[in-house]
């Protein structure tokens, strides 16, 4: 248990660090070195773009990319994936499907290849403005079983591509992902 509290909270100051704001610092090298965030705190990124978790406890050292490939929108999804549902509708009205590439570092910690990319560290911000959690439904673990990532984590040295799905209320919006414990993560503006 202090291991993963020690990686948990060196990847929190990694990715806050990485998200911090530039203009806080006093050091105009260091804050130009610096992501540009948004006023959440977020880095804004593109579908395409890839996203980097680094570890501090590993000098700052790539552990694991990711891009958001793609997204799309769905009413219903296949169901054969043991659904604990009767239902392959959303509860929360659609089914936000993203297609997602990774690429693990050599040595990734097992702590970051176990919760990496978890469905309920994903939020959307909504037109009017509130922000959605709980998206990660119950409906959603029957989506596209064949394509989904590996329930047993990410391993060291690997390439994936798969899916997530999540269950929201808005067709359009923000889609926020920010990694356990972290102040800060990514977020892309979409509209399927």
């Amino acid at each position: 248990m202090p291991r993963l509290l020690t990686v948990l909270v060196a990847m929190a100051l990694s990715l806050s660090t990485a998200c911090s704001v530039a203009g806080r610092s006093t050091d105009a090298k260091d804050a130009a070195s610096k992501p540009a965030t948004n006023e959440r705190g977020n880095l804004v990124k593109q579908a395409g773009e890839p996203a980097v978790i680094t570890n501090k406890l590993k000098g700052g050292k790539e552990e694991f990319s990711f891009t958001l490939d793609s997204m799309s929108m769905t009413g219903t999804c296949d169901k054969n994936y043991g659904s604990f549902t009767d239902s392959s509708k959303p509860e929360h009205g659609n089914f936000l499907v993203l297609d997602i590439s990774v690429t693990t570092a050599a040595d990734l910690d097992p702590m970051v290849g176990g919760f990496a990319l978890n469905p309920n560290s994903f939020s959307t911000i909504g037109p009017d403005g509130v922000t959605e959690t709980d998206l990660a439904t119950m409906a959603t673990y029957s989506c596209f079983s064949d394509d989904r990532f590996p329930t047993d984590g990410f391993k060291s040295s690997q390439k994936y591509k798969g899916k997530i799905v999540l269950d929201t209320k808005n067709k359009s919006g923000v889609l926020i992902y920010t990694l356990g414990g972290a102040e800060a993560g990514w977020e892309w503006a979409y509209s399927v």
